[in-house]
């Protein structure tokens, strides 16, 4: 849901535990999350959620990483030029689980 800008994002508790166990998987998992609910006009905070309870690390990368829509001037024209982030479906695989991505 967005409220006042910010987007709450509830995930399964239980799908956490099916994170990579590799930080550079887990950040481009988390930073693809938030590039496609960033292409949302109306969104500017992010807001995990595990089962309704705030998250601070997706994994072990700090939550606050992608917690402010990104702002800068490469930021600004990507947006100008009509372009939008890439939108990715992440799906956690129980039989990938353990096993290097």
């Amino acid at each position: 849901r967005v409220d006042s800008g910010t987007c709450y994002v509830s995930l399964p508790a239980a799908s956490l535990a099916l994170l990579p166990e590799d930080e550079g998987a887990q950040r481009a998992i988390l930073w693809s999350l938030a590039e496609s609910l960033y292409s949302i006009e109306s969104v500017e905070e992010l807001r995990l959620l595990a089962d309704g309870e705030e998250l601070s690390f997706f994994g072990s990368i700090p939550v606050e990483s992608v917690a402010a829509r990104p702002k800068g001037e490469a930021y600004s024209i990507f947006r100008e030029r009509g372009r939008r982030p890439i939108c990715v479906e992440i799906k956690f695989a129980p039989e990938k689980q353990g096993k290097t991505w």
